[in-house]
C-alpha cells in the first residue's frame, strides 16, 4: 500500500510518499500553493503516477487543541481534496512537525520533511510501521 503525506501551507505544500511494503517514508516535493484547484490537480497527477492508495493530510491545531485560522484553511482544502480525488483521505495531527523538520534540516521551509514526519507518525500509530531507522 502506498501513501501520500501532505503538509498544507498557505504558500507551500510539502509532499511525502510512504511505501508500506518496503517500510520507507520519503519527502518528495514542495508545491507552490497558487490556488487550491491547481494544487489539487497536481496532487491528483502525483497520486496517479505513484499509484497512491491513501492520502494523509496534516491538520494544524494549537498546542492547547484550539482551532486556528490555518486549521480552517486546511479543513477547507481537505474538503475540496475529498471532492476531487477519489481516494481515502485521513487527517493527522501535525503539531510540532515544522519544528522537528527545522531541527533535522536547519531550514525553516522544509515542508516536504514535515510531510514525511506527519506520514511517518501516522503510519506508526495506525499501521505499526517501524520508524526507528528514520
Amino acid at each position: 500500500m502506498k501513501f501520500l503525506g501532505i503538509d498544507f501551507g498557505s504558500k507551500r505544500i510539502g509532499l511525502a510518499i510512504a511505501d508500506q511494503e518496503n517500510n520507507l517514508v520519503l519527502p518528495i516535493q514542495i508545491l507552490n500553493n497558487q490556488s487550491n484547484n491547481k494544487t489539487i490537480q497536481e496532487i491528483k497527477q502525483i497520486c496517479q503516477k505513484e499509484k497512491i492508495n491513501k492520502i494523509i493530510v496534516g491538520r494544524p491545531v494549537c498546542l492547547d487543541g484550539k482551532i486556528s485560522s490555518q486549521t480552517k484553511r486546511t479543513d477547507f482544502f481537505i474538503d475540496q481534496l475529498k471532492k476531487e480525488i477519489r481516494l481515502p483521505i485521513d487527517v493527522a495531527d501535525e503539531r510540532l512537525t515544522s519544528k522537528i523538520a527545522k531541527q533535522l534540516t536547519g531550514r525553516d521551509d522544509e515542508h516536504s520533511v514535515s510531510a514525511m514526519i506527519i506520514l511517518r507518525d501516522y503510519l506508526s500509530r495506525n499501521y505499526l510501521v517501524d520508524n526507528t531507522s528514520s
